[in-house]
């Protein structure tokens, strides 16, 4: 009797691992269709985007540390977006400690052509 309970015990242990961790490996996903309609923000066809930069100018020890990175993370943004769209607009805000720089622009394609 105790050899049939560590045998069973045994094979309800390999079921389970065979049913969790191997079977999903051998399953293939089918991937749906995708229309440009259920893709998210700019691979989309046209439209208008907005692109939220934001400082918090207390953080920085020196006004140089927040010039620098100011001028990198708006030269990347605006980098991927000249070649995505056009900018139409730059807006900057301030709000008590933060700088808020909200950047408006359009998409004539998609990415992918």
């Amino acid at each position: 009797m105790k050899n049939f309970i560590m045998t069973l015990t045994v094979m309800v242990f390999v079921f389970i691992l065979f049913r969790k961790k191997l079977l999903p490996l051998f399953r293939k996903k089918k991937h749906a269709a995708v229309s440009p309609e259920t893709l998210p923000g700019p691979c989309r066809k046209g439209g208008t985007y907005f692109e939220v930069l934001s400082f918090d100018t207390v953080s920085y020890a020196e006004l140089s540390y927040l010039n620098d990175s100011m001028e990198t993370q708006i030269n990347k943004k605006l980098e991927y977006i000249c070649r995505a769209g056009v900018v139409e607009s730059v807006e900057c805000l301030v709000v008590g400690s933060l700088l808020i720089i909200l950047v408006c622009w359009r998409m004539e394609g998609t990415l992918n052509e």
